[in-house]
């Protein structure tokens, strides 16, 4: 096994930290700071509130389907009376002398004028908006009754708590520009943010039952969530994500006080080591103040279901006494059941100094995974296997991004599937492989510690949506847990051979793999609304136990599945066993 120079990990985790202006902020610059946030949550509460009227008058029948609330005149009157506002606001508290001394974030980075900072953070803010409202509002009209009042409410609610989470966050960062906050202060850890969600959570389950919300359709990245649950979490979960990234572009720095890096691997020391480690030169590292993670370079592999590199294969937290611990193997993408994504290019896509989340994107084409032939392991059965998802060279374009925002313990991971034909729909499933390996116990709610062969979807109305799996670790890998998590809340079903468990989102993977159920992934013809779709997982690091999985699950999903999730009785299941020499169905 490598050794590592300590010294030189203590330098890479230094490196982490965010360009700092030299000095403390005199008063003008704090106030400019100050007041540049301040008129950011003003143009985002305004602006946002125009684009929701305008698409509320859509989903009425009022305008026309295709009206681009953008230009349409009455909202366009009112995002430009915000875009003046906040114009205004900045050109008052920031000028030419003071915008030099100042750290901002994103496209505003480096700025140096006031009309450069009016400019990058008007177009910056206004992204976010847009975003927020895209994700609610993707229903044709006409609605009416409950779905009117669902897709309208929620799309309310996540304005006003994405409102709440934007002053709470702008006052815990002034408080730091005074010295009264350490600069590594997580902002995020707020029992007033926490509180504010809680209540969106309810206001949004209260309002739209899972048969109205099934009727529905959001755009990304909610697309395809049909239950109550799962549309309080992407909903709140979008709306947290684009107040976090304005605060970003206010400060200059993420709102949890650290910062993310990716960066190809240049030195064999930035390695993740431990030992289910596989990285090298040339590999690709993630990392923040919470863990590392290694996407591994292009490249074809004999053995293994990352056959052609671009996939996470080595993960630890960031441990600054004592050896590395990495004890995961790899996990790949799954399109059709027997395919995954044969990847043919990988960039950094952020490298993360402008204080967001660093992105590492790779983008690639389907191709057959030699290593594990579902169909195969049915016929050893006797059994069938759809000829729809045995060996069918698919036209699309697979694009997965690793994003690692700063102080998070996990990695999203964001795929992509383009349909590239236009001669009709294509119909597809999708999941992934994941290998645990190492001394590792798999864990899946409903059934505890174990590898079954197969697991079956909970109920919609389940208290905890089984869109998760986690791999605790045991003897050598003690301190080190990993867990995979459906974004989209789709509630996942797995089967699990040769060490390896595959999961299928929104289906049953049983009748799935014996044809009794259809793909349920359609893509339109390229060209057409919903040529593409985005699948959502979360990758976590944890400290050993499957709790710290959960506990992360519970800050970005937010949808309570709290310790019931942990014991494993969800839906009705049967206890769980531990593994061996535990009498605990988890810890």
């Amino acid at each position: 096994m490598r050794r590592r120079s300590w010294p030189l990990v203590l330098s890479l985790c230094a490196g982490l930290a965010l360009p700092a202006v030299a000095g403390a902020l005199t008063d003008a610059e704090q106030k400019c700071q100050s007041q540049v946030a301040k008129f950011g949550q003003g143009f985002i509460r305004k602006a946002g509130k125009a684009l929701r009227r305008c698409q509320d008058r859509i989903s009425s029948g009022a305008l026309g389907a295709a009206t681009d609330c953008t230009i349409e005149p009455r909202a366009a009157a009112g995002i430009m009376l915000a875009a003046q506002r906040f114009t205004d606001g900045i050109t008052r508290h920031c000028p030419d002398g003071v915008v030099p001394g100042l750290v901002f974030g994103g496209s505003c980075s480096g700025v140096t004028t006031t009309s450069e900072l009016v400019s990058c953070q008007v177009v910056e803010h206004q992204a976010q908006v847009v975003a927020m409202v895209d994700a609610i509002y993707a229903t044709p009209p006409e609605l009416s009754g409950a779905k009117k009042r669902c897709e309208a409410g929620v799309a309310r609610e996540g304005a006003k708590f994405a409102s709440r989470r934007h002053r709470l966050l702008r006052r815990c960062k002034d408080r730091i520009a005074r010295g009264s906050e350490p600069p590594t202060t997580d902002c995020t850890a707020s029992a007033g943010i926490t509180r504010a969600a809680a209540s969106s959570t309810q206001a949004i389950q209260d309002r739209c039952s899972n048969s109205t919300v099934a009727t529905l359709t959001f755009g990304t990245p909610c697309t395809g969530i049909s239950t109550s649950a799962g549309l309080a979490a992407c909903a709140l979960g979008t709306h947290r994500d684009r107040v976090d990234r304005a605060v970003v572009v206010e400060y200059g720095g993420s709102p949890t006080g650290g910062a993310s890096v990716a960066r190809q691997i240049t030195d064999p020391a930035e390695c993740v080591q431990g030992p289910m480690s596989r990285c090298r030169m040339n590999d690709y590292l993630l990392a923040n103040d919470k863990i590392r993670v290694v996407v591994q370079d292009l490249q074809r592999n004999l053995f293994g279901i990352g056959q052609y590199g671009g996939q996470i294969i080595d993960a630890d937290l960031v441990r600054t006494v004592g050896p590395e611990r990495d004890s995961f193997e790899e996990f790949s993408t799954s399109v059709n059941i027997e395919n995954t994504a044969h990847y043919t290019n990988i960039v950094v896509l952020n490298d993360g100094s402008d204080g967001q989340a660093a992105v590492i994107r790779v983008t690639g084409v389907d191709d057959l995974l030699d290593f594990l032939n579902p169909s195969s392991v049915l016929a050893g059965f006797n059994l069938p296997f759809p000829m729809s998802a045995n060996d069918v060279d698919l036209p699309v374009e697979v694009m997965t991004d690793y994003i690692l925002e700063p102080g998070r313990n996990w990695v999203r991971v964001e795929t992509t599937v383009q349909h590239l034909s236009n001669g009709g729909q294509l119909k597809i499933f999708f999941g992934d492989f994941i290998n645990g390996s190492g001394e590792l116990g798999l864990f899946q709610p409903g059934y505890g510690f174990g590898e079954p062969l197969v697991t079956t979807r909970c109920a919609a109305t389940a208290p905890n949506p089984c869109n998760y799996l986690a791999y605790e670790g045991l003897n050598g890998a003690a301190g080190v847990s990993y867990g995979y998590v459906d974004g989209n809340n789709s509630r996942l079903s797995t089967f699990s051979t040769s060490g390896v468990t595959v999961s299928l989102l929104g289906t049953e993977v049983l009748l799935a793999v014996l044809g009794s159920a259809l793909p349920n992934h359609i893509l339109e013809p390229m060209g057409m609304p919903g040529d593409a779709k985005t699948f959502t997982r979360y990758f976590v690091v944890g400290d050993g136990t499957v709790q710290s999985i959960i506990d992360a699950y519970e800050r970005f999903a937010g949808n309570g599945s709290g310790a019931d999730a942990a014991r494993g009785d969800v839906a009705g299941a049967p206890p769980a066993a531990g593994p061996p020499g535990s009498d605990d169905a988890a810890r």
